[in-house]
């Protein structure tokens, strides 16, 4: 978690939630908060709660250093940023929708080989929830750990080799994401064959709903920005973002009732 929290930069607020994620331990967002308790050094005013509240007892001098990085604040809360245009970044708080709109989209890839669609998927999948700049940091390390993402040879791990993979320093240690990415390359294979190769798999449907559709039904860990993501960077045709942001928008939360 230590590392997560050093990552952060000036200007760039998180969730406890979220570097619990990147940190590969969701869930446990309690957890970063002792963390920051014990720790020195560490920029604990760059973390808030789920709803962007600051930390009790301490709102003023967090609000101080937030300020001078540039984050806005109201009532006692980080203001979060408009909907994200870009695919596949992380919650950002305290941003204009200009500085959103200024990060660097995705770089979209020509896949020559199965390969390279089972990388793009696995980061598709493993950014889910966390940073991208976290995953890109660890790439590397990811496909050396995955065999460059030869499917037959992910698709052949068992479970002592998952037992390795999720106590490997090179990736992020989540197992069920790892889990997800052997049974992916098995359906990756499986589609692969059944349609003589994955383009033609992904050009099968009729249409973009109809392809994100199957893509959730038949890999794991792959949810509709996960699916948006893999579509856009393996060059296959699919909405304007803006306009498939507004049409998933989540609803706001009803106010309880006192």
């Amino acid at each position: 978690m230590g590392e997560v929290l050093r990552g952060l930069r000036s200007g760039e607020v998180v969730t406890y939630g979220e570097v619990a994620a990147e940190a590969g331990h969701p869930g446990a967002a309690r957890a970063v908060g002792n963390v920051l308790a014990r720790s020195d050094g560490l920029p604990w005013w760059r973390v808030v709660t789920s709803t962007g509240r600051l930390v009790p007892g301490h709102e003023a001098e967090q609000g101080r250093r937030l300020r001078a990085e540039g984050v806005e604040l109201a009532r006692g809360k980080v203001r979060a940023a408009e909907s994200n245009p870009r695919p596949a970044v992380r919650r950002t708080y305290g941003r204009s929708s200009e500085e959103v709109e200024a990060m660097e989209a995705p770089k979209q890839v020509r896949p020559k080989r199965l390969n390279d669609y089972l990388e793009v998927m696995t980061k598709a999948v493993f950014q889910s929830g966390i940073s991208w700049r976290v995953i890109e940091a660890k790439w590397s390390g990811f496909t050396e750990a995955f065999s460059e993402f030869d499917p037959d040879v992910i698709a052949a791990l068992d479970p002592p080799d998952i037992d390795r993979l999720a106590q490997d320093q090179r990736i992020v240690r989540n197992r069920k994401k790892i889990e997800a990415t052997v049974a992916n390359a098995a359906a990756m294979l499986d589609v692969a064959k059944e349609h003589g190769s994955f383009k033609r798999y992904l050009r099968s449907h009729g249409g973009f709903d109809e392809t994100v559709a199957d893509l959730r039904k038949r890999f794991r860990f792959l949810g509709d920005t996960g699916a948006y993501f893999f579509l856009y960077v393996v060059g296959e045709e699919v909405p304007p973002h803006e306009e498939w942001m507004k049409a998933h928008a989540r609803p706001a939360p009803r106010a309880r009732a006192r």
